[in-house]
C-alpha cells in the first residue's frame, strides 16, 4: 500500500517550523509503524521543517521525503487568507494544476498513492493527484492532551466538510463502559485539579458557570467558522446575551510558543469594568491544559471548534458551538436560547452513542498505532475501500475504554502540574484513584500547593 503524509509547507502563524511538533510527535510514530508493517510511505513537508528533522536525526525514520519551499508554495500570499480560500474551495485560475504539479514532481518514480493523510490543512485539490486515492484529514482527536490517551482524528473533510456518519444506539455494555471511564477520569481529576478553590469562589457569586476556551488567533480552523469576526468580538457577543447571574469563565490558549492575544491587560480591564459576569483567573494561565480540568466542574461550554467541545459532550455538559464544524455534531443546543434553557434546568444531555461510534471508528490512540502497525495498516486498507464518510472499527471487538485507560498519560500530567515523582511508580496512580488521597506535593510553579489557592487568585475573581 502506498501512503503519503502531507504537512502544510506554508509558513503558518509567522512560524516556519509551526508543523514540526506535529511531525515529531504524531507523524513519525505512524510512519515507523506503517513501514514496519510493509507499507510504502512518502512524506511531504516544507524545507524548514525538513531541515529541523534532519538536525534532530529524524530523517532516517521518515524514509522517502520531498520538500517544498514555503515561498514558492504560496507565491508570497498571506497564508491565513490562502487557507480560508482553500477551505472554501475558492481557487484561482490554474492554481490547482500548479499545486498538484508541485506535489507530483517530488514523488518517487512510479509512486501512486492509495491514501493521502493530510494534517489539519485544507487540501481538497489533493484528489486530483490520483482519482482512486482516498484523502483523509488528520488532526488531534477526541482526547489529545495528558492525562488522557492521545487520539488522532480521521475524517474526509475539515470543519463543515467533516463527515456526519449515522450511528446506532450504544449497547448497554458500551454505555456501562463509557460511564465507568467517566468515573475513572473524574476520580483522578478531582484528586489533582488545582482549580477547585477559584471555581468555588465563582460558584458563590453566580448561579451558573459557562466556560469559553479561547483558541488560536487568526487561524483558518477558527475563522472559517466565525468568519471575519475576531474571538474578542465573539466574547463580547456572548457576554451581551448571557444573564448577569451566569458567569462566563474565559481561559486562554497557550500551547508552546503559540498563545492567544485576546486577553490583553487592556482588554481584561475593559471587560471586568463593563461585565460583572466576566471571569478570568490569571493564575489559570500557568496550569497546563487548564480548560480540561475545568470542564467537569462547570455548568456548560461554548466553543468555536475546540476539542473541549468533545470533552463537554463526554462530561454530559450543555454545549453550544458557534458556527458549523466537526464539533457541532456533539452540540446539545442549536440556539443560544436552547442553551440557556438547558443551563437553567441543569440538564445533563447524553451523547454517548455518538461519542462511542466516533471513537471506535475515527479516533485512534497514537500509542495503539505505534504498537500495532499491522492492525493500523489493515484499518487504512479497509478505509480506502469504503465510501466517503465511513470508516472501519479499529477496536477489533475489544472494549475501547480499556485501550483509552491503558494509554493514559497520568504521570506525565502530574509532572506538568508540579507533583514530585512518586516513591513507587507502580503504586502511586492506583493509590491516588482508589484512596481518594493525593500525594504530598511541593509548592508548584503555578502558585498552588495541592488545591490551595493563593490569596491573589480569589482576589482576581472579585474584580
Amino acid at each position: 500500500m502506498n501512503i503519503i503524509f502531507f504537512l502544510e509547507p506554508a509558513i503558518e502563524l509567522g512560524n516556519p517550523v509551526f508543523r514540526y511538533p506535529t511531525l515529531r510527535g504524531s507523524i513519525i510514530p505512524q510512519v515507523i509503524a506503517l513501514k514496519n508493517a510493509g507499507a510504502n510511505v512518502h512524506c511531504i513537508m516544507s524545507t524548514a521543517v525538513a531541515e529541523h528533522a534532519l538536525r534532530d536525526g529524524h530523517m532516517k525514520a521518515l524514509g522517502t521525503v520531498s520538500v517544498i519551499d514555503p515561498i514558492q508554495w504560496t507565491k508570497g500570499e498571506n497564508t491565513y487568507e490562502r487557507s480560508l480560500r482553500h477551505q472554501d474551495r475558492a481557487f484561482r485560475e490554474g492554481e490547482v494544476d500548479k499545486l498538484t504539479a508541485f506535489i507530483k514532481d517530488g514523488l518517487p518514480e512510479g509512486f501512486s498513492p492509495d491514501i493521502v493523510l493530510a494534517w489539519e490543512t485544507p487540501m481538497p485539490y489533493l484528489q486530483f493527484i490520483s482519482p482512486d486515492t482516498r484523502i483523509i484529514y488528520q488532526m488531534p482527536g477526541f482526547f489529545s492532551r495528558a492525562p488522557y490517551a492521545e487520539l488522532i482524528s480521521f475524517d474526509d473533510g475539515l470543519l463543515k466538510d467533516s463527515s456526519n456518519s449515522k450511528y446506532d444506539a450504544c449497547t448497554p455494555k458500551e454505555q456501562a463502559a463509557i460511564q465507568e471511564l467517566r468515573e475513572y477520569e473524574r476520580r483522578f481529576l478531582e484528586g489533582v485539579a488545582p482549580t477547585k478553590t477559584a471555581l468555588g469562589e465563582a460558584k458563590k457569586r453566580f448561579q451558573r458557570i459557562v466556560l469559553l476556551p479561547l483558541q488560536i488567533d487568526y487561524y483558518f480552523m477558527i475563522n472559517s467558522v466565525i468568519g471575519r469576526r475576531s474571538q474578542f468580538d465573539v466574547l463580547i457577543e456572548i457576554l451581551e446575551k448571557l444573564p448577569s447571574t451566569y458567569a462566563l469563565l474565559v481561559t486562554n490558549y497557550w500551547s508552546g510558543q503559540t498563545r492567544s492575544a485576546v486577553l490583553t491587560r487592556q482588554n481584561i480591564e475593559y471587560l471586568r469594568a463593563r461585565y460583572s459576569n466576566f471571569v478570568y483567573v490569571e493564575s489559570f494561565d500557568k496550569i497546563p491544559s487548564v480548560s480540561q480540568l475545568i470542564v467537569p466542574d462547570v455548568d456548560g461550554v461554548i466553543t468555536i471548534s475546540s476539542s473541549l467541545g468533545y470533552q463537554a459532550a463526554f462530561w454530559k455538559k450543555p454545549l453550544l458551538t458557534l458556527g458549523d464544524s466537526h464539533i457541532s455534531k456533539f452540540a446539545s443546543a442549536t440556539t443560544f436560547q436552547n442553551f440557556l434553557a438547558q443551563l437553567s434546568a441543569r440538564e445533563t444531555p447524553s451523547r454517548d452513542s455518538a461519542i462511542i461510534a466516533a471513537i471506535k471508528t475515527q479516533h485512534i490512540p497514537i500509542q495503539h498505532i505505534g504498537t500495532e502497525g499491522g492492525q493500523y495498516l489493515s484499518w487504512l486498507q479497509k478505509a480506502r475501500e469504503m465510501r466517503p464518510g465511513s470508516f472501519p472499527d479499529w477496536t477489533n471487538d475489544v472494549n475501547f475504554t480499556e485501550k483509552l485507560k491503558k494509554f493514559r498519560r497520568e504521570e506525565d500530567y502530574l509532572k506538568q502540574l508540579g507533583y514530585p515523582p512518586p516513591a513507587d511508580h507502580s503504586l502511586w496512580p492506583a493509590c491516588l484513584r482508589d484512596s481518594g488521597r493525593r500525594p504530598d506535593t511541593a509548592q508548584s510553579y503555578f502558585g498552588y500547593s495541592g488545591t490551595q489557592q493563593t490569596p491573589g487568585n480569589a482576589e482576581a475573581l472579585r474584580h
